[in-house]
């Protein structure tokens, strides 16, 4: 069986393909491309986005290196979504009194202000 974990070629075609758009943007801002008058038409010809060129094309000019030119991993997100602790006790004991989840969010929001949970919020505690 082929093992595909050594296999280079999408590394290397992706640093083919963004070589050679450089290559041609460059040509086309010193305006001596032989076809693209404009950097839009150039976009339009390639069909990619502007923004999408930019981030690649910065990023080789900072590094130089051929890695630059690969998709890199976007990096975690390390916020936590649990509340509070405390607001988890106030939750639950009016939850234990019988207010619904809208009247909690009521009764919370005057003494919590920003930190008040929303509805779903206090569903997913009461759960």
């Amino acid at each position: 069986m082929r093992k595909n974990t050594e296999d280079t070629t999408l590394y290397r075609n992706y640093v083919r393909k963004w070589k050679f758009l450089i290559q041609e943007y460059e040509l086309v801002k010193q305006k001596r491309h032989p076809t693209f008058r404009f950097v839009a038409d150039f976009y339009r010809f390639h069909q990619t986005h502007r923004q999408t060129f930019f981030k690649y094309d910065h990023r080789f000019h900072q590094n130089g290196a051929d890695q630059a030119l690969v998709p890199q991993k976007r990096d975690p997100k390390w916020k936590s979504r649990r509340v509070y602790g405390y607001i988890e006790q106030q939750v639950l004991q009016h939850r234990h009194q019988g207010v619904n989840r809208y009247e909690i969010c009521q009764l919370l929001a005057p003494k919590l202000k920003h930190l008040t949970p929303s509805p779903s919020t206090v569903y997913r505690i009461t759960q």
